[in-house]
């Protein structure tokens, strides 16, 4: 997917599209790095309380980041200079850098500021803005959500918008009736919510593949079977279950790598943690598994295969047992993914 250049303040959180680099060295020059007197460190050598050094022109005082006056190689502490009328006296030494912020001590010129793939942070920011960055390239996801069925959709609708909006996708929510709504044009990937079931009014994945698309209905993920996937050109295609822990597992399993490969995320390492109590699955099927950090470090599984509200009030990561797999035994060590939201 192409970028697209935003102001700064509406690239947080979103995927840098490129490297730029610093045109000058950050700073530009040397600047005070505290409050105080700035001075040429060769003039104050023998300067102590014992024996103070008169000065043949008042000093400049300098505020943190203010440029250093020519000449200068120092800032003075103001509690070291004592000025009584037309006279400064210096009352201590310095050596040659001695509150000061050196040219480039930050960046030099020719130095990338940011790295391509990641997301932007308050920290990227702070290194754009001193760079004199008031504008982004970066790569936002453009999703076309079509809710099939209303009141099986209704509360996994906000669910899916608030999980977009955390991944700085573009959402561009269409009523299942408009001409367009099932079109590619205009979108990377196309969600659906509802109608994936096999209820006599689950018809979703027969509406997509008339519309164009190819449809792969039913995967083998618990809770999400009846998710779909498919595309239609350069298009994605995800059909969401109607029930929001469905959903959830749908978009955690799917939805979330498809956003990372259309934005050229750099891909976040698991951490791996040590399970408190064994993991049991069935082999035959992926199962979704909601962990909970105890107080001694290790991760306790609140729930396997199911998503209840109350392990998803409790949990703070999920990991993926794959579908060869009969779990894990207390004391393993696996890989777990923070959930949306959660540290």
């Amino acid at each position: 997917m192409a970028p697209v250049e935003v102001p700064l303040a509406a690239a947080m959180g979103a995927v840098l599209a490129h490297a730029p680099i610093a045109v000058l060295p950050i700073p530009a020059d040397d600047r005070a790095a505290i409050d105080g007197f700035a001075l040429r460190s060769g003039d104050l050598s023998g300067a102590s309380p014992y024996a103070p050094l008169a000065l043949a022109a008042p000093p400049r005082f300098v505020s943190v980041g203010d440029p250093l006056p020519e000449g200068c190689d120092c800032v003075l502490d103001g509690g070291l200079v004592e000025q009584a009328g037309p006279l400064a006296l210096v009352i201590g030494e310095a050596r040659p850098g001695e509150g000061v912020r050196r040219r480039g001590a930050d960046m030099g010129a020719g130095d990338p500021l940011l790295r391509p793939g990641a997301r932007l942070g308050p920290l990227d920011a702070l290194l754009a803005r001193n760079a004199g960055l008031e504008r982004m390239l970066v790569r936002r996801p453009r999703l076309r959500l079509v809710e099939m069925n209303g009141a099986a959709g209704g509360p996994t609708l906000s669910l899916v918008a608030a999980l977009a909006a955390q991944a700085t996708a573009i959402l561009d929510h269409r009523p299942v009736g408009e001409r367009q709504a099932f079109a590619p044009e205009g979108c990377d990937a196309l969600l659906t919510i509802g109608g994936t079931g096999t209820g006599s009014g689950d018809a979703t994945a027969s509406r997509l593949a008339d519309a164009g698309w190819t449809v792969h209905h039913g995967i083998a993920l618990q809770p999400g079977r009846t998710s779909a996937v498919g595309r239609q050109g350069d298009a994605a295609l995800v059909a969401l279950p109607g029930s929001p822990d469905a959903a959830l597992a749908a978009w955690l399993v799917l939805v979330e790598p498809l956003l990372r490969h259309l934005s050229s995320a750099r891909p976040s390492a698991p951490r791996q943690v040590r399970l408190s109590r064994k993991i049991a699955s069935d082999a035959g099927h992926a199962e979704l598994a909601l962990l909970a950090q105890t107080a001694e470090g290790t991760y306790e599984p609140l729930t396997v295969g199911a998503l209840p509200l109350h392990a998803l009030r409790d949990a703070s990561a999920w990991t993926l047992v794959p579908a060869g797999s009969e779990g894990h035994p207390a004391g393993a060590t696996i890989p777990v993914h923070p959930l949306p939201g959660r540290p």
